[in-house]
């Protein structure tokens, strides 16, 4: 997980990590918690991140802590980043003045160049993005939205989402404003269109419904993307995967199921593939064109794999990342 190699101040700059801080919500405790049992290498960072936090007094408004977090970084090293010595009262009160001077321009900056910040916790959920763009976000994805001095869209997306852009022209400008994603692995360009995009961990993944997107990998290089089209980047590997898929398949979850309407079988695999990160070997080749027929309540793998199962009477097993179809 990233998290094991970040900063105090990446924490504290962390809206995850922010949400455990300054909520309530019991599923970002639990998370966090168990995080931090798992790492205990990592709990000064932690404890000074929660420090930074709790210091500047920040915001339950989440969308307006990002700006002063690196400031503030500057006047830690000098107050409460400090070894303890004799109090010098002038200088506390310098500080004091920063810190309530860089609050006031964050304040400024967030009503002159707004920023929005959305996350889904335990389930989707979608929301109208203020240039009347649609997102719907996956279980745990995290958005934050942000239209900068260029009129330029800009969103930083960590999970799973679908997009549904709208073509917007800001008042004043003879173009239309360019809509970016940010993501780990990738950039995305989109001129008006609906795609959906999984950002996690070490892989970008986009698939086009409608429109034209153009993805950067982390060399820059640009992928046009047409509808019907699969374009992904991952880390550790230089070449983009690029292919033809039903794009029924990897948007369904926004219904909270999966359909399956005369697929074949080879188009399964490959979703499985492409969806979970697992290998699928298909040990009989006449059953790649046969087709399946059924919805599947939340994207749930096994009961997809038991319905395969007796629906082709075949033996479906797994051993490690690989999943056997075939007696």
């Amino acid at each position: 997980m990233k998290y094991q190699y970040y900063s105090a101040s990446d924490l504290a700059q962390d809206h995850f990590f922010q949400q455990w801080v300054l909520g309530q919500d019991e599923q970002v405790k639990a998370y966090w918690t168990q995080w931090i049992k798992e790492h205990p290498e990592r709990r000064k960072q932690v404890d000074e991140a929660i420090e930074i936090i709790t210091a500047v007094e920040m915001d339950q408004d989440i969308s307006l802590n990002h700006d002063f977090i690196t400031s503030w970084q500057a006047i830690y090293s000098q107050t409460i980043g400090k070894k303890k010595q004799e109090i010098n009262y002038r200088m506390v009160a310098m500080w004091a003045g920063l810190i309530v001077f860089s609050i006031a321009m964050v304040y400024w900056v967030s009503q002159s160049d707004k920023q929005y910040y959305l996350a889904a916790e335990g389930s989707s959920s979608s929301h109208e993005l203020p240039d009347g763009s649609q997102v719907i976000l996956n279980s745990k994805a995290t958005l934050t939205y942000h239209l900068n001095s260029s009129n330029t869209r800009e969103v930083w997306l960590e999970g799973e989402a679908f997009f549904d852009v709208k073509r917007w022209q800001p008042e004043g400008d003879v173009v239309p404003s360019k809509f970016i994603v940010h993501t780990q692995r990738a950039e995305i360009e989109v001129m008006g269109t609906s795609f959906n995009l999984e950002a996690n961990g070490n892989r970008t993944q986009v698939v086009l419904h409608t429109g034209k997107v153009r993805m950067f990998s982390p060399d820059q290089k640009s992928v046009e993307v047409q509808p019907g089209e699969l374009v992904e980047v991952k880390e550790g590997v230089s070449t983009v995967v690029k292919k033809t898929v039903d794009t029924r398949l990897y948007s369904s979850w926004v219904d909270n199921k999966v359909v399956f309407d005369q697929t074949p079988l080879r188009d399964i695999v490959q979703w499985i593939e492409d969806k979970y990160g697992r290998e699928v070997v298909l040990l009989n080749g006449d059953l790649a064109s046969v087709t399946f027929t059924a919805t599947i309540p939340n994207v749930d793998l096994d009961v997809l794999l038991e319905a395969l199962a007796l629906t082709y009477q075949v033996k479906v097993s797994t051993q490690g990342n690989k999943i056997i179809i075939g007696s």
